[in-house]
């Protein structure tokens, strides 16, 4: 008896010995694959990053002839200028090349703005503008005939991959153009560079692994959620295309300095791009769109129309290339003359913005004033059921991106709990969409009462962020009026001055102050809101105000 219970001991030690050998065996296959791929991916990103440095081609800049003089100039111009440039022959496509691609080499990659180069096929595009120049200058038409731009990574270009800061995309190049960029070369333009993106669309600052954290040419303690606006403020490009989503674009313009406009969704062909990085958080309620950036306001009439009255629509593949496309041709001539009435937010008291940007606010609204434009502040109180839609949607977008291992690291134990609790208060899908239809009968009333052309407001709460800064509600100024697909555009109007430095900002959450030491230099902006499909408005006021400002 006892030798049949021993036995059956023996038997389930045996047993268990070999299920946890198993489990040990399973376990350790599992910790062996995990880091042969964390190995494979590691391998991917140090010989992409190679690939990407063996294009700096130093000998091609030492090879520039161009005086320093004609270098500022060309760094300093907008593409009007550049043309007129070109047209003299001043300079050639080609320098213009040479010269954005030495700051490339020079500042870009130490900003760690700068992901793929397209240098050998810029610099023979541009010879071959120069070439069409001398040869048959009847022949070099097209709105942007010989100007280099630049893109965001997720751009598909061909024979370039769109990493998206992703290991597992390295070494897949795309098979063709995208329809934007084959736009853009309809009207003389070619591609240059690549600009960094966050490795999530969720994350609010460019960082990843492949091409580590973007950093603001302004002032590298500060961050930018499109790295693509520090290409064109470091002088790297004329002008870019990056996606404007939750704001990101516009915040990233202000606090750079430089010009970012996102139109009416719709009004740019949408496609071409890795849309899958791009998560479906509140699609129902925002608009996602392509916008740009450049140095000057009235340079993107030239870019809107290189992208929206272009002979390639004509082209039956266009339909099946985004089939719910609706062109609606560009036409800025029509309200160049106008005098237009503008209505202006300085704060909405939920949200209170910095001295600084009330200040940039206030000088534009002083400037506009002595033009003689009827300026009409708008009773925030009329429009407090917009105010809580958007406080909603980012409520619901920060907790839908807690998923994010990246967002969820910086992201503030505060942040976590006050949007843990607010959850409980969302509406239902369909209540939701109630409240923005009822919200945007009641804010379109308003422009009718007062007979608005366009609303200027903050477009940010601060100048700039610093590194690793994540708190929410940071981009509430860019979300509220985007639920009824308004144009966008930011504009600068100013910079933090020293004397202004130490001003304490008390309204403002403990967080956001511990972030604003050293904004000196910092450039100070204001966001134009024009009507849907009323783009060519927004553009005019934001030339306008810049002129203005320059004045």
């Amino acid at each position: 008896m006892n030798s049949l219970i021993n036995h059956k001991k023996s038997l389930a030690i045996g047993i268990l010995a070999l299920v946890i050998s198993l489990i040990i065996r399973r376990y350790c296959k599992r910790i062996l694959a995990r880091k042969l791929k964390k190995q494979s991916l590691l391998e991917n990103i140090k010989n992409k990053t190679k690939m990407r440095d063996l294009t700096f081609n130093f000998q091609k800049i030492h090879g520039l002839k161009v005086s320093p003089e004609i270098k500022r100039k060309v760094l300093e111009s907008g593409i009007l200028e550049l043309q007129k440039m070109l047209t003299s022959k001043i300079v050639t496509s080609e320098q213009i090349t040479l010269i954005f691609y030495e700051r490339i080499v020079k500042i870009g990659k130490s900003l760690n703005l700068v992901t793929e180069i397209m240098f050998e096929r810029a610099l023979r595009h541009a010879q071959q503008c120069d070439k069409l120049r001398e040869e048959n200058p009847e022949k070099c038409k097209g709105y942007l005939f010989g100007i280099p731009f630049s893109l965001q990574d997720h751009f598909l270009v061909k024979g370039y991959d769109s990493t998206c800061g992703n290991p597992n995309r390295c070494f897949q190049p795309a098979q063709e153009d995208c329809f934007l960029i084959k736009l853009l070369e309809e009207q003389g333009a070619f591609p240059l560079v690549k600009s960094n993106i966050p490795s999530d669309s969720t994350v609010k600052e460019c960082h990843n692994i492949f091409w580590g954290r973007a950093k603001n040419p302004i002032n590298d303690a500060f961050s930018l959620q499109v790295a693509e606006a520090g290409l064109i403020a470091a002088g790297c490009s004329s002008f870019g295309i990056a996606i404007d989503y939750f704001g990101s674009l516009r915040i990233s313009a202000l606090s750079c300095g430089v010009v970012g406009f996102k139109p009416t969704t719709g009004r740019i062909i949408d496609s071409g791009y890795v849309k899958e990085y791009y998560k479906p958080f509140t699609k129902e309620y925002l608009h996602k769109s392509p916008g740009i950036l450049a140095r000057d306001a009235s340079d993107l009439n030239l870019i809107m129309k290189s992208l929206i009255n272009n002979s390639l629509y004509d082209q039956e593949k266009v339909l099946l290339e985004c089939p719910t496309y609706m062109r609606k041709e560009w036409n800025e001539a029509k309200i160049l003359q106008q005098k237009l009435t503008i209505g202006y937010i300085k704060e909405f008291k939920s949200h209170p913005i910095s001295h600084w940007n009330l200040k940039a606010i206030e000088r534009a609204i002083e400037l506009l004033r002595k033009e003689n434009y009827q300026v009409i502040e708008i009773d925030t109180s009329k429009i407090t059921e917009i105010l809580n839609i958007a406080e909603e949607i980012i409520s619901r977008r920060e907790i839908e991106c807690q998923h994010s291992s990246e967002y969820n690291t910086n992201m503030s134990i505060h942040c976590k709990k006050s949007l843990s609790n607010s959850k409980a208060c969302f509406s239902s899908a369909d209540e939701l969409k109630n409240k923005i239809l009822k919200a945007e009968g009641s804010f379109f009333e308003i422009w009718k009462e007062k007979n608005l052309d366009a609303i200027i407001l903050p477009g940010s709460v601060v100048p700039g962020f610093k590194h690793g800064y994540t708190e929410t509600g940071n981009d509430f100024y860019t979300v509220v009026f985007e639920i009824f697909n308004c144009s966008f555009g930011v504009v600068p109007v100013s910079k933090v001055q020293e004397a202004d430095e130490n001003s304490k900002n008390l309204n403002l959450p403990q967080s956001l102050r511990e972030n604003m030491d050293g904004m000196t230099g910092l450039p100070l902006g204001v966001q134009v809101v024009t009507p849907p499909w009323e783009d060519e408005k927004c553009v005019n006021v934001m030339m306008r105000i810049q002129k203005l400002a320059l004045s």
